[in-house]
């Protein structure tokens, strides 16, 4: 079936914005609020608001999208946790994107550097070369937990966006001698489903394949 063709519901809730986004028929339908602590509330009431505004059932999706972290360990849990419920109760498939490709990929062509604050004075990143406007990016560095001033990357001519730079805007501006900023932006579920849309079929996953990508934790094990 042809990307555009698919209906595709998005979930991003690894940072302090939630979002739900439904991708149908050529159409984007979203919902996107900065909610604190409040996703767990907010989160089922958006993701029946978009499939009611596009028209679509849940047993009618052709796939779930799930923004799969780096970002706070409750928002990635949450957001793994509602689209492996819905994927088991309707035998979807589930196509995870990390937050760092969802943020870059908002912002095109353009080599990006997307951070996230990950507290305790780290930032979760990561490091993309973007094409048209949220068509799947080319990686330059995978996402990683690193202080600020560990930050190496070979790019130089950099767009910032995140949160990381809204933290730790003069330590990363140092490591790039010609970095644009983007403040306060967070990673859509609209892009997420246009990301997931492209990859297509290949990329999903079953339910009991679906995995979070925390960092935090991998660095402890291997510690």
């Amino acid at each position: 079936m042809p990307a555009a063709k698919l209906k595709i519901l998005g979930l991003d809730t690894v940072t302090e914005a939630c979002s739900v986004a439904l991708s149908a028929r050529g159409e984007i339908f979203e919902r996107f609020e900065i909610t604190a602590n409040a996703h767990s509330r907010r989160v089922l009431g958006m993701v029946e608001s978009v499939l009611r505004e596009g028209g679509v059932k849940l047993a009618e999706l052709d796939a779930l999208a799930v923004d799969a972290g780096p970002g706070a360990f409750t928002g990635v849990r949450l957001g793994l946790g509602v689209a492996q419920g819905l994927a088991y109760a309707y035998q979807t498939p589930v196509i995870a994107v990390a937050s760092t490709e969802v943020l870059a990929a908002a912002v095109p062509n353009a080599t990006v550097f997307a951070a996230f604050d990950a507290r305790m004075g780290q930032i979760y990143c990561g490091a993309y070369r973007t094409g048209a406007e949220c068509a799947p990016p080319r990686q330059l560095s995978p996402p990683k937990l690193i202080a600020p001033r560990d930050v190496v990357c070979e790019a130089n001519k950099v767009v910032g966006v995140g949160s990381g730079w809204d933290a730790y805007e003069q330590i990363l501006q140092n490591k790039f001698s010609a970095a644009k900023v983007l403040h306060k932006k967070f990673p859509r579920a609209a892009t997420l489903v246009k990301l997931a849309a492209a990859r297509g079929a290949a990329a999903a996953v079953s339910p009991v394949e679906l995995r979070a990508l925390y960092i935090r934790d991998e660095v402890a094990a291997r510690g």
